[in-house]
């Protein structure tokens, strides 16, 4: 009976982590920066995140490229509030999703529910989203999307714990 009660659990867990969101790298675009001391503060910031691997920064478009740790995902939510605390704004985030470990449209990221609002084909290794929600664009694209999707998504109910991404152009 124990060993069945073992291998259930290990069959659970399985399952569970396969249907969890894998996020490779990241590109995030900060707004109101100034300097390079502003970019610096972002820097710092997203490198205490234990998930992080490396971090390329393009001081001309205020560009961060964040890639996760070998068997890590990032967390989007993680990357956006590093970003407000060093002081600045995402302004848009883009997210590399593992399409091969994807086998819903709704997955799981630490508490969060990441919703995709594009079918994303299992073939694509590194398959390019972009995070709709507020917080994560700028209030005139924020504008834009809530008309786009009203249909499909509700941003206001914060209570959610919902991500969306659609996929990028």
């Amino acid at each position: 009976m124990k060993n069945f009660q073992y291998f259930a659990v290990a069959i659970v867990l399985l399952i569970s982590t396969s249907i969890q969101a894998q996020i490779n790298k990241s590109e995030i675009i900060a707004t109101g920066l100034t300097c390079s001391m502003c970019s610096n503060a972002i820097y710092k910031q997203l490198q205490t995140l234990s998930s992080v691997a490396e971090i390329d920064t393009d001081l001309n478009t205020n560009t961060f490229t964040v890639t996760a740790k070998n068997n890590q995902t990032l967390d989007p939510v993680q990357l956006k509030d590093a970003v407000e605390k060093a002081g600045f704004f995402v302004g848009s985030m883009m997210v590399y999703v593992d399409g091969s470990k994807l086998s819903k449209q709704e997955l799981t990221l630490n508490g969060n529910n990441l919703v995709l609002l594009d079918k994303v084909p299992a073939t694509h290794k590194d398959y390019k989203m972009q995070v709709v929600d507020a917080g994560f664009v700028t209030s005139k694209q924020l504008k834009k999307n809530e008309k786009a999707f009203s249909s499909i998504m509700d941003f206001s109910n914060s209570k959610d714990k919902k991500i969306f991404l659609k996929s990028a152009k």
